[in-house]
Parts: C-alpha cells; sequence; structure tokens
C-alpha cells in the first residue's frame, strides 16, 4: 500500500478537495458552526463513518468548531483511505 505523490495531492486538492488543505503531512481540514451542540454533532456523525471505514482521523472539538487530520498512520501518508473518508465527510457535514 503506497500514498498520492505530491502531484496527486495537488490535483485532488484543486478538484475534489477544494476544502481540506495539506498540514503536516495530514489532509486538514476546519468546519465552523454556530455553538458547541453543532461542532459535538457534526463530531458524531465523523465518528459513526470513521468506525465504518476503520479509519480514524485526528479531532478537535471546540466551541463552533470542528477540525480533522487524516493521514495513513501505518505508512505515514495520505492514500485511498483518506481520500474515501474525506470525500465522505464533504458530503454529510455542511
Amino acid at each position: 500500500m503506497s500514498g498520492f505523490s505530491q502531484a496527486q495531492l495537488n490535483d485532488l486538492l484543486a478538484d475534489q478537495l477544494k476544502d481540506w488543505l495539506l498540514d503536516e503531512g495530514c489532509l486538514y481540514r476546519e468546519w465552523r458552526f454556530t455553538n458547541w451542540a453543532k461542532a459535538a454533532e457534526a463530531f458524531k456523525a465523523v465518528s459513526v463513518l470513521a468506525e465504518q471505514a476503520d479509519h480514524h482521523p485526528k479531532v478537535c472539538v471546540e466551541w463552533g468548531r470542528l477540525a480533522l487530520w487524516l493521514k495513513t498512520h501505518d505508512g505515514d501518508f495520505i492514500g485511498e483511505k483518506d481520500l474515501s473518508l474525506a470525500l465522505q465527510l464533504n458530503s454529510t457535514i455542511a
């Protein structure tokens, strides 16, 4: 199993993952909400998808904010599982 090249990541970020960034070797995205409860509700959706995918991001939940970092930890790269989960999150969390 291997990860995406830098060129592939750049293409993905420009096309399919427009709201995501690269941060310290991870795909990173942040969502803003109007209160704690909405951020916590979004985290619940993340936890369901992460469990289904057996792929668990680093997460930060704060008042009105949910931030996620995705990478394939056992290989220390960004790969297909990360892309798949990021795309699912894009369509699930508003």
